[in-house]
C-alpha cells in the first residue's frame, strides 16, 4: 500500500476529517482512505461539469430494483380527421 502525505491541510478540514472519522469509528487515516476511495470510484463528471439526466434517473431507479414496463405493440397512426 502506498503512503501519501498531504501538506498544507487547513485546520478546519483536518478537524472535519477527525470528526467524521470518530462518527464512523475509524482513525483519521482510515477515514481519509475511505473518502479518497469513494471520490475516485465514482463516475467522472463530463468536461463541462454537466451530467446526463436520463442516466441519473436510470441509476436512481435501478437502486430500487428498476421497473419492467410492458411496451405496447406499435400500430399505424389513425388518419387525420378533416374538420372543414
Amino acid at each position: 500500500m502506498g503512503l501519501i502525505t498531504i501538506n498544507g491541510l487547513d485546520a478546519e478540514t483536518e478537524a472535519a476529517l477527525e470528526t467524521r472519522a470518530q462518527e464512523n469509528g475509524r482513525t483519521a487515516s482510515e477515514e481519509a482512505r475511505a473518502v479518497l476511495e469513494a471520490a475516485l470510484n465514482t463516475e467522472p463528471v463530463s468536461p463541462k461539469g454537466m451530467f446526463n439526466l436520463a442516466d441519473f434517473i436510470r441509476d436512481r431507479v435501478l437502486r430500487f430494483g428498476g421497473e419492467d414496463l410492458e411496451v405496447p405493440e406499435r400500430s399505424m397512426m389513425p388518419e387525420r380527421v378533416s374538420l372543414r
